[in-house]
């Protein structure tokens, strides 16, 4: 079983022109690890939507005897491209045809694809962001206001333009074929327009490469604003392509004047390389191929190649923002703000609001009686949980989360194929379950592990527990805060029983805290820093979570995201021997030292091997700790079925866990019980197992896979009117018992 889904936002920065300027620090030859990286950093990360960008840069110009203080040099080995790129700006080009073929779709067309609110939202975010510079430009006293639009392609934001009411706009692009759609797309405008439009300019010219200072028809021009929307990132092909445009971007911006623009957000992006483990990665809506393998990402020339859905399939480049923000220097420009696209939408979507409807931002959900939602239905699973935490809300507007059950999917097959790995390699079933829930707590997708929930006080703590079927021995760690798998200590714990202590002493099965971390690295487990930990998301939505109680107006808390997943694993292998183990970060903003399930006797995880008449059984529990504690569910549910043989088990799990969790007399008086059992019963006389699992929370994503067969993957999600913590479902596979363990049982049997 598994957990949570990461987001993947964007980048919004403001750089402004001041009239003095602070040399920066010393250059950085690579990237750096930027999977650990916070907004100190420049860039930032961020939770669940195709990647894409944000609001860049303004300016107040200072003087160029200034600028010249601040030179950058970039050693080569930080300029990226190989055989990847041929001639420095090769990718430009390709960027340019790639631009030119893209036909104009008519909106009904645009309607129809994925991606269609996602443009709108970042229409929106672009028209918002235009709007609150003019405004900043105005409030100086400026009334005819001057626009460079670097890399404007078809004239996207010619409309914007002419509802902030600009005098001129000059476009620049190194398309042409987009540049004439742009030419033709004012025309209409102008013809149509009672009053006075802007005048404008068309430049076709890679602004990368060439100075636009000698192509303007009026050499003295200077202008108020220069914005570079979703474009700014192909220049950071080379040091010489990003300082041409910074050039482009600086030199006729008057002092005072505002650089803005959006690029995409480069953490986020290593971060999901990272986390996928290869070098494509993505989901319906997008697709990344990093273009080089390595963990040294150069600070020019990290080349990926973005395919965005109908839209986009062409290379492009990381931005090393803290680069970006030396090289503005260098030009002139000061920052004076940077924001992601969720930040941004949280500070200015209540003047937004009209506009966000009327241009379609968001997708209705549900939706009207006439419309059709893009995306499938499980990618509205967060809409869904935001509306049951507010039942006073009809309706929200929300973007589709297509990455979700793709990522679960993935992460769970990789689990079930390392465990059978194990087995192959004639391991135990214990050692196959620990491993596979190893594989799951290494991943950000998982409370559990890196990427846990964080404490009151933005620390992780860990639970752990496994059990042997065999020797029914059971060993556990709780609030651990320095060990990267907390899942191999309770291994530890637990085969650790097998042997005698020193002077008679008993060895231990449960250990909590410091003492935790002590014992496992004597016993060779790997501690790590507790910072090393904690995931970006994690921490946002830490920071989120935190800021909503500390100020709290008895309004309603229930819009916190209360993450109960725990990540565990059952196994049984070919002598018939039975194992689960069990783990989990626990809730988030819990108190320190709070322990969960998976560090509690009987609640986290249960595995008996019988008498050898009787079934294997092996269970794993997720949900609220407090709740499974209360009536040790994963023991429950495993002696209920092991006593049971000659019932279908599918109707007993519904009825042990009708009887043992929602309605259990410990658990009166709470109204959402949130709880999930997997289990696996074999039964050796007859050659076969069964794979059950069973939930009262939304959902619940889980993978099974048998020797020498291919990893399966079940987002199990409750019935559409069916209420999370007071419903169940049950369901299950069944499978067949290795012919080793039928052999072992057929020859026990005539003994």
């Amino acid at each position: 079983m598994s957990a949570s889904m990461p987001s993947l936002f964007d980048e919004d920065q403001h750089l402004g022109r001041p009239a003095e300027a602070e040399s920066s620090g010393s250059q950085q030859q690579f990237l750096p690890d930027l999977s650990d990286s916070d907004s100190n950093e420049g860039l930032k990360k961020s939770p669940d939507e195709p990647v894409r960008k944000s609001p860049d840069e303004p300016v107040r110009k200072q003087s160029p005897e200034e600028a010249e203080k601040l030179p950058i040099e970039v050693p080569e080995a930080a300029v990226g491209g190989g055989a990847s790129l041929p001639t420095p700006g090769a990718a430009v080009e390709v960027v340019a045809s790639h631009y030119n073929a893209i036909e104009n779709a008519g909106l009904e067309a645009r309607k129809e694809t994925r991606i269609f609110f996602m443009r709108n939202f970042n229409n929106w975010v672009k028209s918002m962001q235009i709007g609150e510079y003019l405004k900043r430009i105005r409030a100086k006293g400026t009334t005819t206001i001057k626009v460079l639009d670097l890399g404007c392609g078809k004239g996207g934001d010619l409309l914007k333009w002419m509802r902030g009411n600009v005098s001129h706009v000059t476009c620049a692009d190194v398309a042409a074929v987009s540049m004439e759609h742009c030419e033709t797309r004012y025309a209409d405008m102008k013809k149509k327009q009672r009053g006075p439009l802007f005048t404008a300019e068309f430049i076709t010219a890679d602004c990368t490469k060439e100075l636009l200072r000698e192509k303007y028809k009026d050499r003295q021009a200077v202008f108020n604003l220069v914005s570079c929307q979703f474009a700014f990132h192909y220049c950071f092909e080379s040091l010489q392509q990003a300082n041409c445009m910074m050039q482009n971007a600086a030199e006729k911006l008057e002092i005072g004047g505002y650089f803005i623009g959006t690029i995409p957000n480069a953490y986020e992006i290593v971060k999901r390389h990272k986390a996928a483990g290869e070098d494509k990665f993505g989901n319906e809506v997008y697709q990344i191929t990093m273009q080089e393998a390595s963990k040294d990402y150069p600070l020019f020339g990290a080349m990926y190649n973005f395919h965005l859905q109908d839209v986009v399939s062409c290379p492009e480049f990381l931005v090393h923002f803290p680069t970006l923000v030396k090289l503005a220097e260098k030009h002139g420009l000061r920052l004076i703000e940077k924001t992601t696209f969720p930040e941004f939408y949280d500070r200015v979507h209540g003047d937004g609001r009209f506009l966000l409807q009327k241009i379609n931002a968001l997708e209705t959900y549900p939706p009207g009686s006439e419309q059709t939602l893009l995306g499938k239905d499980e990618d509205y699973d967060h809409a869904r949980e935001h509306l049951r935490r507010n039942p006073r809300a009809q309706s929200l507007g929300t973007l589709s989360n297509a990455s979700k059950k793709k990522e679960y999917a993935k992460l769970c097959k990789a689990a079930c194929r390392k465990g059978v790995s194990i087995l192959a390699e004639g391991k135990s079933a214990l050692d196959a379950a620990t491993e596979a829930v190893s594989l799951l707590e290494d991943s950000p997708l998982t409370n559990a592990g890196f990427g846990s929930n964080l404490t009151w006080e933005g620390t992780v703590e860990c639970d752990a527990c496994a059990m042997e079927g065999a020797s029914g021995l059971w060993g556990s760690v709780g609030a651990v805060r320095t060990l990267k798998n907390p899942c191999r200590a309770a291994k530890a714990l637990c085969l650790g029983q097998k042997k005698e202590g020193t002077l008679g002493r008993i060895p231990p099965c449960i250990l909590v805290g410091q003492g935790a971390a002590d014992w496992a690295k004597n016993h060779g487990i790997k501690v790590v820093d507790n910072s090393s930990l904690i995931h970006g998301r994690a921490l946002k939505k830490y920071n989120k979570s935190k800021n909503l109680i500390l100020n709290y107006d008895k309004q309603s808390l229930d819009c916190i995201d209360v993450c109960t997943d725990t990540v565990g694993a059952v196994c049984v292998d070919g002598s018939g021997n039975s194992a689960a183990v069990c783990s989990s970060g626990g809730i988030i903003l819990k108190n320190c030292g709070r322990l969960g399930q998976a560090s509690m006797f009987g609640a986290g995880c249960w595995a008996d091997d019988g008498s050898g008449s009787g079934p294997v059984v092996a269970t794993c529990t997720t949900g609220c700790g407090e709740h499974l504690i209360r009536c040790t569910l994963a023991k429950a549910v495993a002696k209920n079925l092991a006593s049971c043989p000659n019932q279908p088990y599918a109707s007993q799990m519904y009825k042990v866990m009708t009887e043992e969790f929602l309605e259990n007399r410990l658990l009166s008086g709470i109204e959402e019980k949130l709880g999930g059992v997997l289990a696996l019963i074999c039964s050796p006389q007859e050659g076969c197992g069964e794979l059950l699992w069973s939930h009262s929370t939304p959902s619940m994503a889980l993978g099974y896979m048998e020797m020498n067969s291919k990893p399966k993957f079940k987002l199990s999600e409750l019935p559409v009117g069916k209420k999370s913590g007071k419903c169940l479902l049950v369901e299950g596979v069944t499978f067949k018992v290795p012919f080793s363990y039928c052999d072992s049982n057929d020859d026990m049997n005539k003994q």
